[in-house]
């Protein structure tokens, strides 16, 4: 779960540093992204924020609005 976590991590923070051609649809996969962490389970969201808090990942965790 740990990688899991780190990957979705890892791919949230590039989409959001991206100088991409079309922001809207990288901000649209954000939101999307944040979307779905936000109906995992209340057992899933614990673990998420568990193996985030982790990482160190404190703030992200904070601008996809779980803490």
């Amino acid at each position: 779960m740990e990688n899991l976590v780190h990957a979705l991590i890892i791919a949230c923070k590039h989409i959001n540093a991206s100088t991409s051609t079309d922001p809207d649809k990288d901000i649209e996969v954000l939101e999307s992204i944040a979307a779905e962490l936000h109906n995992l389970s209340s057992i899933e969201k614990e673990l998420l924020i568990d193996v985030a808090k982790k990482l160190g990942m404190e703030n992200w965790l904070n601008e996809i609005g779980l803490l």
